[in-house]
């Protein structure tokens, strides 16, 4: 199990590398906007093919854990791959008794050996890895905290909160939601920070006096092009609000940048995963609630201003985007209805003609809907490792586990 390491103020800032007011940027630019196409590069304007590079892999499976949606890969400097994943002792989204985990290949995520080691853990969801310009990984991800049954009351006196706080008979356990928050290693996961909370989202309404902002994540943090750093998040409340928060101490402190999405009468946004273009152009991929189809929204300003939300001709949900070798963008996402699995498309550079993108099927052979949510990154030799959790036709969909598959370029 990891040791967890309480940094304090002052050595969490001092190791935060800032230069006028946001991150210093002096390496490679993050893997979840891939470093082989830079801001100003030409890249081809058309849609491209995708295949399949080597055989998928079982990253992680154990009878005795259910491993729920969010692992996320990280390629450090070198080719070595971590993978964050969440596993508990039974099912349930929002099991109370989550660890969450790392897991290390030494060969491009060929193969995965070792125990997994255990850095957090509770009624927590997914993990979203980040490895940052000056070589600190931020994890990121959202949580609820368990409370008594009088002040599950007192919270749902409030209509407003329904779904703030809930109770969960599986467990026989109350909670409320917490919030998104992050934490940092500079040891490549070995020890961590405590938790910063990615809040307060201004104008969102606190659940209790000093509480965080009750907000969920999908994305993992993303370096932009100005040095900023950010992540989407969106809200408890239904229907969902889209937002975008930064960051210039590194994660400690946050505050809201703008407002990606605001739901319609019928239409929520959640689940974000936000890109950024050659150009500088952000693009939002959003999960609507609760009909299925991806959303984009796009801002031409960094993030502060966005276009109207747009519904995408493909159905599929929630998506991963990483830039391949050629400047393309390739597009991952589950499929969870019939024939259940994971599917992805190779967009233009600007992600502007998606409907002409190609889908392709990555696998077909899952048994039900619990499975999906995948997370790229991209490896030494150019292949995208694509990771999800998974359940297989081969035994009915009894074990849910973590799995990988390697795409490249047509």
């Amino acid at each position: 199990m990891i040791r967890s390491t309480e940094y304090g103020r002052r050595k969490f800032l001092r190791r935060a590398t800032l230069a006028g007011g946001s991150f210093s940027v002096t390496a490679r630019l993050i893997p979840s906007q891939g470093a082989l196409a830079s801001k100003g590069s030409v890249a081809p304007p058309d849609p491209g093919r995708l295949q399949k590079s080597r055989d998928d892999v079982d990253v992680y499976r154990d009878s005795k854990y259910y491993c729920g949606p969010g692992p996320s890969p990280l390629v450090l400097p070198g080719g070595k791959v971590l993978m964050g994943f969440r596993r508990s002792p039974d099912w349930g989204h929002s099991n109370p008794e989550v660890e969450m985990c790392l897991l290390t290949s030494e060969d491009e995520g060929r193969t995965w050996s070792g125990a997994p080691r255990v850095f957090d853990a509770g009624n927590i969801r997914n993990s979203n890895l980040t490895l940052l310009p000056e070589g600190s990984i931020l994890h990121a991800s959202h949580a609820s905290r368990l409370i008594t049954k009088g002040l599950y009351e007192k919270i749902r006196s409030d209509p407003r909160n329904e779904w703030r706080a809930r109770h969960y008979e599986q467990w026989n356990v109350h909670s409320a939601k917490a919030g998104t928050y992050v934490r940092r290693s500079y040891d490549n996961g070995r020890t961590w920070s405590q938790r910063y909370w990615v809040s307060p989202v201004s104008g969102m309404r606190d659940t209790l006096p000093g509480w965080p902002s009750p907000t969920a994540i999908r994305n993992p943090a993303i370096v932009l092009s100005d040095r900023s750093l950010v992540i989407p998040v969106y809200s408890a409340d239904r229907p969902e609000t889209s937002y975008l928060m930064e960051s210039a101490d590194g994660g400690m402190h946050w505050r809201l940048r703008g407002t990606i999405a605001r739901p319609d009468a019928k239409t929520g946004f959640n689940e974000t995963v936000l890109y950024e273009c050659a150009s500088g152009k952000l693009v939002a991929f959003m999960r609507s609630n609760p009909e299925g189809y991806s959303y984009t929204s796009h801002s031409l300003d960094g993030g502060r201003n966005w276009s109207h939300p747009r519904k995408e001709a493909f159905w599929g949900y929630p998506c991963t985007a990483i830039r391949m070798p050629s400047g393309r963008v390739l597009l991952a996402y589950g499929y969870r209805r019939k024939p259940f699995g994971i599917r992805a498309r190779l967009l233009d550079a600007e992600c502007e003609r998606i409907a002409e993108a190609e889908e392709f099927v990555i696998r077909d052979d899952g048994h039900n809907r619990d499975l999906g949510y995948p997370l790229a990154d991209l490896l030494p030799d150019s292949t995208a490792i694509v990771a999800y959790y998974f359940n297989s036709v081969n035994d009915g969909g009894k074990q849910k586990y973590i799995a990988a598959s390697f795409l490249r370029e047509a």
